[in-house]
């Protein structure tokens, strides 16, 4: 019968003592936008990505303002406008890569 340790024991526990190039490079703070086609942005603050979302087929608009719903805290209702700042409609057209604000209504 063999004896395997636990891998909480203290004496068995082993520590990283570096980190290397590849989780250097998956660090916080690191611009994680990069490959994303779909930006959400704050129609207040322009400049500051609130998050980004990899476009895969069958995304539509209905699925991004879902998608809104479960990231940010709503209290009131919103719509969506494209970086044209044309409003998006709450349907089943296919989402576009692209910006997009979130107005308060």
């Amino acid at each position: 019968m063999s004896s395997i340790a636990s891998p909480s024991s203290p004496s068995k526990a082993r520590t990283p003592t570096s980190t290397s190039e590849d989780e250097d490079r998956i660090m916080a703070g690191q611009n994680r936008s990069i490959g994303r086609m779909v930006h959400l942005y704050n129609s207040t603050d322009r400049d500051t990505t609130i998050v980004g979302l990899i476009l895969t087929n069958g995304v539509t608009h209905t699925n991004l303002y879902n998608m809104v719903e479960i990231i940010l805290v709503v209290t009131c209702e919103f719509t969506l406008r494209d970086g044209d700042d044309r409003t998006i409609p709450k349907d089943k057209a296919q989402l576009q890569p692209g910006k997009y604000f979130v107005y308060s209504v």
